[in-house]
């Protein structure tokens, strides 16, 4: 699968900081792998079922953008998942 930037369609032309939430209700099977790339401009936060997992992210300079890879299998139960960055 491809990775794919998102982003607000509202604030697609701004050029100042801004904070978004990305939400989105996925259903797992439990014995299923399931892992998630993450990046940012500054930084990040990932929530799954309401909890913070994680926060990021790697820093990359202009020539090369970084990401971090997170293993979500631990956090995740079988049914509707609640994942938001």
């Amino acid at each position: 699968m491809d990775a794919k930037w998102i982003w607000s369609k509202k604030d697609k032309k701004i050029n100042k900081p801004t904070l978004v939430y990305f939400q989105k209700n996925v259903k797992i099977n439990k014995n299923k792998s399931c892992s998630i790339k993450i990046s940012a401009d500054s930084r990040y936060k990932l929530y799954i079922n309401g909890e913070l997992k994680q926060v990021g992210p790697q820093k990359g300079s202009i020539n090369h953008w970084f990401y971090d890879e997170i293993d979500l299998s631990q956090y995740l139960h079988d049914g509707v998942n609640d994942i938001g960055v």
